[in-house]
């Protein structure tokens, strides 16, 4: 879903760059259009800058991975750690809600506390779920 995202905010910065274009093009004299083509440029600039940022991003979810097995949980985020968890060792599993639209996935086990984010563990309030269905 974030590469569409990526490839429209693309589509529509490419458009505002070609209607600047065009804005030039025009035989007008420059004191007269050289607002609306600054005005196309600076709607054009920021969409151009965040298509790198979102790309970026939705390849980082693509390696984003949560397995649960009958013996354990293993959770792949996106910076590259790998977590292992058996399930004999989960005491508590809950899903912490933020107001901001962010939670944390709290898995507690005997050894640690494992907190993850919506970045380390997508879909945490379901993994949350899932996770408590196995141990209980």
């Amino acid at each position: 879903m974030a590469y569409l995202a990526a490839i429209a905010l693309a589509l529509l910065g490419v458009v505002f760059l070609i209607l600047a274009c065009i804005e030039i093009s025009t035989s007008d004299p420059w004191t007269q259009k050289w607002r609306a083509v600054l005005e196309w440029l600076v709607a054009a600039a920021p969409l151009l800058i965040s298509v790198q940022k979102l790309w970026k991003l939705a390849r980082g979810y693509r390696h984003n991975v949560v397995r649960i097995d009958a013996s354990a949980v293993t959770i792949h985020t996106m910076g590259g750690k790998d977590f292992h968890i058996p399930l004999a060792q989960i005491r508590a599993v809950k899903w912490e809600p933020a107001k901001n639209g962010r939670g944390v996935l709290v898995i507690d086990t005997q050894q640690t506390t494992y907190k993850f984010d919506l970045h380390a563990c997508p879909r945490a309030d379901t993994v949350a779920r899932l996770i408590a269905e196995r141990i209980a």
